[in-house]
């Protein structure tokens, strides 16, 4: 048998061989070779092959009795594994193989390490490393030319989906592209002004952030700027083994910004410098459309212009008030005349 390849993440630990001849036998977590999680039964009538491999799912190692396990010194947590290759079905035999497998996540450097060691229960065999990507942090703006006042989506999401990690976003700035106005809009995970950034929710999963918002600009500035810290942190999982000071690299909850008063910095989440990521976007804002100014200098008359019946029906009106106006007039003479003579016949 080869030299086995080792591949940690990320979603599942993964060991794989090639033989020279058919495998028939097993690939097992010692100890738990009777768990469908943590074994894998190759046999001549159904699925033999010269590439005996065994994967284990990061969410069911538990089943499979391994522990992550917090190295405070180095910023990582380990997984450790003993897995065998059994070339018989039944016995354990001389041709047999097996390996102390060790993941090691990296968070300080944010690489992720593999590692194979041979035991000396059986012959030996070649120590073999491997290394795998780590998840990366991309923070996306939703819009593109946008105007003041338009709805924007905040998103930040792992690149790629990790079991082991989730996130948390620390604080955010809004910058301009030359770097010479800046305002905070972040701290300690939640909005100090959600005028212009609400506050944040996150998956279930934590693997992504959202935030919702609207347009804003610097004066006199086409480019907006958002740069955010971000934190990776560690799941609590079931079997993982934390020292004393561990606390600041696991996901906690999700702080309830409702009960801080704006601008406040108390009861903030605690953080591992090592473990923050700087993640950067931006977005456009169109100029407001202007409004031509008026001219100073009186106001000009306004006129007026009537359809046919509006005009005949207008014109119907005056004509009855001024015959109103008439005969409120003549009846207003007559009577003076008839008050006039009743006087002077006296």
């Amino acid at each position: 048998m080869d030299a086995p390849l080792l591949t940690c993440g990320p979603d599942e630990l993964i060991l794989a061989a090639n033989s020279k001849a058919p495998f028939e036998g097993q690939v097992f977590v010692r100890g738990h070779h009777r768990k469908p999680d943590c074994a894998h039964i190759f046999s001549n009538s159904e699925n033999t092959t010269t590439e005996p491999s065994l994967a284990i799912p990061l969410s069911r190692i538990s089943s499979c009795g391994l522990d992550f396990e917090r190295n405070s010194e180095t910023k990582s947590v380990t997984l450790r594994a003993t897995i065998v290759f059994a070339f018989h079905p039944m016995f354990v035999t001389a041709a047999d193989r097996i390996f102390s497998v060790v993941c090691a996540f990296q968070q300080r450097d944010f690489t992720v390490q593999a590692q194979l060691d041979s035991v000396n229960d059986f012959s030996s065999t070649i120590v073999v490393g491997a290394t795998a990507l780590p998840p990366s942090i991309h923070l996306s703006i939703s819009g593109q030319a946008l105007s003041v006042g338009d709805p924007l989506l905040f998103t930040w999401a792992l690149e790629e989906h990790y079991q082991v990690y989730g996130m948390r976003v620390i604080s955010c700035d809004a910058t301009t592209s030359d770097g010479l106005k800046s305002s905070r809009l972040l701290e300690a995970g939640c909005s100090l002004d959600e005028t212009l950034i609400g506050q944040i929710r996150y998956s279930e999963d934590d693997s992504q952030a959202f935030a919702d918002g609207l347009a804003f600009k610097f004066a006199d500035e086409d480019e907006v700027w958002i740069k955010c810290q971000v934190q990776l942190c560690i799941h609590q999982f079931e079997h993982l083994l934390l020292g004393a000071t561990d606390n600041a690299n696991i996901c906690q909850e999700p702080v309830d910004c409702k009960k801080r008063t704006k601008r406040s910095t108390e009861d903030d989440i605690p953080i591992d410098e090592d473990s923050l990521i700087t993640v950067s976007q931006k977005f456009m804002i169109g100029d407001p459309k202007v409004l031509p100014a008026q001219a100073l200098g009186p106001t000009p008359k306004k006129s007026y212009c009537l359809g046919p019946t509006a005009l005949l029906i207008s014109s119907s009106l005056i004509f009855l008030v001024a015959i109103a106006l008439v005969y409120i007039s003549s009846s207003t003479v007559i009577r003076s005349l008839r008050q006039k003579s009743y006087d002077f016949n006296c």
